[in-house]
């Protein structure tokens, strides 16, 4: 009976072994609030301070040095770094053209592995950007980065000072204070 049992705790140790062990930045869902002016999606943040994007051919070049401000925008505040590459699918900027929609730009068709996002899109919409202003463009192009490190929009108008408040009218043109708290919280691992 001892030796049965001896065999079975020996057993049961050895599977423990094999189960891989990970540990995870986060839980599920969310974090953050409206109230703490940030809001990280845990099922799809970027889980890296590096992050590369690609420009897509559809994407002129004036747009593309809109993005690249963008980019400076939150390299200039840390703790992200995003460079363009043309080596990469996880990050790609289109250009597509609907007048009919009150859409400026949206970040979609991402996947996520294990929590970390390992693919994204960010489309522009040309015909509604060139109604704003330049400084309008390269604002827009920093707040949909944000999406690609994990942070959603806000929408209570007391978040309006804040980058990634959800409506064009925001007055933040770059990351602030908040926006940077939620950054370093999706960028983790």
């Amino acid at each position: 009976m001892k030796l049965n049992k001896k065999i079975k705790i020996t057993i049961g140790c050895f599977m423990l072994c094999l189960i891989p062990f990970q540990t995870y930045a986060h839980t599920s869902g969310s974090t953050g609030s409206e109230s703490s002016q940030w809001i990280l999606d845990i099922n799809n943040h970027a889980g890296t301070t590096s992050i590369g994007y690609k420009i897509d051919v559809s994407v002129n070049s004036t747009y593309a040095s809109y993005i690249k401000d963008g980019a400076a925008r939150w390299n200039s505040v840390g703790p992200v770094s995003f460079f363009n590459t043309n080596t990469t699918n996880k990050g790609v900027f289109s250009a597509y053209a609907d007048p009919d929609t009150s859409t400026v730009a949206f970040f979609g068709n991402y996947s996520s592995t294990n929590g970390h996002l390992s693919s994204w899109n960010i489309f522009l919409n040309i015909p509604k950007l060139d109604a704003k202003t330049v400084e309008g463009r390269k604002v827009t192009m920093a707040h949909e980065l944000g999406h690609s490190i994990g942070l959603n929009d806000l929408y209570s108008s007391n978040n309006i000072g804040v980058l990634m408040y959800g409506y064009s009218d925001r007055n933040a043109t770059y990351p602030t204070a908040a926006d940077k708290a939620g950054a370093t919280e999706g960028v983790k691992n």
